[in-house]
């Protein structure tokens, strides 16, 4: 089974060369708008593009609009009520629970894993080294999860089904280095159930989703009916290059590492709480938003760097940016359910940082 990296990587930036957006001028909301939505548009109309973009500031929405399709089998659109899988975005979502658990005083960032996870999960020695926080932003020397995927994952219901693909073998001394860890974020979620005594999948649904009014979104059972979920479309390479979708990648469910479905409206209304302190505090959220000297570019569950934070996020067939700007107030959404077909508008769009207009 062909597999992509959960975090979207930064590739093709010559796609940026030349583009409506070269200068140093600020731009206006509706300069931005309007190129960004005539590119939109231009690269549906060739078959470039399927998906949804959500352009925002503060709470007032400046484009919503939809192009392609949900499900080329069924000649279904694509519409701004269509769900889209988060990928990796999804751990977003975990950091916030964690760190609203480590708020009320249930846990502290700075706990040792072995508190939490016995070994069943990590041995001991990995139980006193990795702290909660070392999970949160990938310094904990711990990989993915991937070696052993294509046996397991029709087993998997639960997050304790990962427990025959997770290995506690570190890659460097915890705080050491930084490496992206799926494994990692699985653990955490594992620790919320321990904590709370709550499924996973309920608690992030009742304190972090329901809270943040995102009615439309959730962690879907794949064998149950749910309306308005994308079909994610690839071009497999190792196939000749044809357009495959992914239903039969998914698994049952998603995970605290990733595979969280939303609309474009729902993860602005999650951005809208983060800002609204209704999540956590400015202190947390500010935290959460914090990158450290071992790792630069990420904080406590989102990414953070050069303006913006938020999360990127990618699997066959499924590309998934959220970009926040908390300084002019603006928030880019971008989801695309035909591979790569999003990545060069998610290239301008960090582009824009040094002129927006504050």
């Amino acid at each position: 089974m062909r597999r992509v990296p959960i975090l979207v990587a930064c590739v093709g930036l010559v796609l940026c060369a030349g583009s409506s957006f070269a200068g140093e001028s600020p731009l206006s909301d509706a300069e931005i708008v309007a190129w960004l939505s005539d590119e939109l548009k231009e690269m549906a109309a060739t078959g470039n593009f399927s998906g949804v973009m959500l352009i925002a500031r503060d709470e007032k929405v400046l484009l919503h609009e939809a192009y392609g399709l949900t499900s080329r089998r069924y000649n279904v659109p694509n519409s701004v009520e269509t769900r889209f899988n988060l990928a990796s975005a999804s751990k977003m979502f975990t950091g916030v629970a964690v760190a609203k658990l480590a708020e009320e005083g249930r846990l502290s960032l700075e706990d040792p894993i072995g508190r939490y996870l016995d070994a069943e999960w990590v041995s001991e020695t990995v139980g006193k080294k990795v702290k909660i926080s070392h999970l949160l932003n990938h310094t904990s020397g711990l990989g993915h999860f991937w070696e052993g995927w294509d046996e397991q994952w029709p087993k998997i219901r639960t997050l304790a089904d990962y427990r025959p693909i997770i290995s506690d073998e570190l890659a460097f001394e915890p705080g050491a280095d930084w490496q992206y860890s799926n494994s990692g974020y699985l653990l955490l979620g594992i620790i919320i159930e321990k904590v709370t005594g709550e499924d996973f999948f309920e608690h992030v649904q009742r304190t972090i989703l329901q809270p943040s009014g995102m009615n439309k979104s959730g962690f879907f059972e794949m064998d149950l009916p749910h309306q308005n979920l994308a079909v994610g479309y690839w071009e497999d390479k190792e196939d000749g290059g044809r357009l495959k979708n992914n239903t039969l990648f998914l698994g049952y469910r998603g995970s605290s590492a990733g595979g969280a479905w939303t609309t474009a409206a729902d993860l602005h209304r999650f951005v809208l709480a983060l800002q609204g302190d209704k999540l956590v505090s400015r202190e947390t959220r500010e935290l959460l938003w914090s990158p450290t000297t071992t790792s630069p570019k990420y904080g406590y569950g989102f990414q953070t760097k050069n303006g913006w934070v938020g999360h990127t996020g990618g699997f066959d067939g499924f590309e998934s940016y959220l970009y926040h700007f908390p300084e002019s107030g603006h928030t880019f959404i971008l989801f695309a359910n035909y591979y790569d077909s999003g990545y060069p508008l998610a290239i301008k769009i960090r582009e824009l940082y040094p002129r927006l207009i504050p």
